[in-house]
Formats: C-alpha cells, sequence, structure tokens
C-alpha cells in the first residue's frame, strides 16, 4: 500500500506543476481544479470579462472529456485485485502521451502561445488531467 501511495504523491506532483502552468502562461485558469474555475466563471460574470470565461469554459470542457475517456479506460474497481491495476496504468499512460503532445506544443509555441495556441493547451492539459482523476478514482 505505502508504494501505491507514493505513486499517487508523485502524480499530485504532476497536477501542480499543470496547474501552475494553466494559472500562470494559459489563461489564469486552473486545469485540475474545477471547483477554483467555478469561483473564476463566477468572477468572470461579475466583471464581463470573456476571456476568462472562455478559459474556464475549456478548462471545464477538456478536464470532462478527460475524466469521461480516463474512466472508459480505467474502469471500475474491483474488490480483490491488485494494488495498482493494469488499466490504470494504461490510464495514466494515455495521460502521459497526452502531456508529451502538450510538451510538443508548448516548445513549437517557444513558450509563448498565441491566444489560440494557450486555448489549445489549456484544454489538452485539462484533458491529460481529467483522464489522471479517473485513474486515481479506480483505485475505489
Amino acid at each position: 500500500m505505502a508504494r501505491r501511495d507514493v505513486l499517487v504523491v508523485l502524480l499530485t506532483l504532476v497536477t501542480g506543476v499543470a496547474d501552475a502552468v494553466g494559472l500562470t502562461r494559459l489563461g489564469h485558469v486552473f486545469t485540475s481544479v474545477m471547483t477554483g474555475n467555478m469561483v473564476l466563471l463566477g468572477v468572470a460574470g461579475g466583471r464581463g470579462e470573456g476571456t476568462l470565461a472562455l478559459h474556464a469554459g475549456v478548462a471545464f470542457v477538456g478536464y470532462i472529456l478527460g475524466t469521461v475517456g480516463g474512466a472508459r479506460i480505467a474502469g471500475r474497481a474491483v474488490p480483490g485485485e491488485a494494488i495498482w491495476p493494469r488499466s490504470t496504468s494504461h490510464a495514466l499512460s494515455a495521460e502521459l502521451v497526452i502531456l508529451v503532445l502538450f510538451s510538443v506544443g508548448w516548445e513549437l509555441a517557444r513558450g509563448d502561445p498565441t491566444s489560440g495556441e494557450a486555448l489549445g493547451l489549456l484544454g489538452a492539459n485539462a484533458v491529460a488531467l481529467g483522464v489522471q482523476s479517473s485513474a486515481v478514482l479506480r483505485f475505489g
């Protein structure tokens, strides 16, 4: 059990880095904390900031798509199965592929994406973290 917990903590670090990139470089929204994006969406509505609302919306949609896809890959927890099921590794492999594609996109944008590129990167980042969320939920 301790080994799995260490791996889950490492996944949390990945989430933190991805959120930091979203907050600082991709529209000032979260890519894994949808409750925070609900607050930002309210702020955007109150201030009439369409760009912030668009970015929060892209993060929501990406995260939802990621959780649905990740849940399909990871499946449901089954009593008595391995501490780290193979399907969890498959889901996290899908996340890794998405993060690699994100990194390629980031490099192509030279770390300074245009607004359109930022939306695409934000969406990809949110999809990856949605997949991760479903994979971790697989543990039951």
